[in-house]
């Protein structure tokens, strides 16, 4: 048996799940190492939105 289940394979939305915690460690990080400049939030929120659309 593969170490991710095959149930992994069939839930696109777990996929979004890891994108997001991506993002969001990613948006921490930029944060504490460009704290003048900071995440580009916005950005981030469009992306979400974009991949919610194009799921379905």
């Amino acid at each position: 048996a593969l170490a991710a289940g095959p149930s992994d394979q069939n839930q696109p939305l777990s996929e979004y799940d890891d994108i997001l915690r991506i993002l969001e460690e990613d948006a921490e990080a930029e944060e504490l190492n460009n704290f003048a400049c900071g995440p580009n939030i916005d950005e981030v929120h469009r992306y979400c939105k974009w991949l919610q659309k194009n799921q379905h």
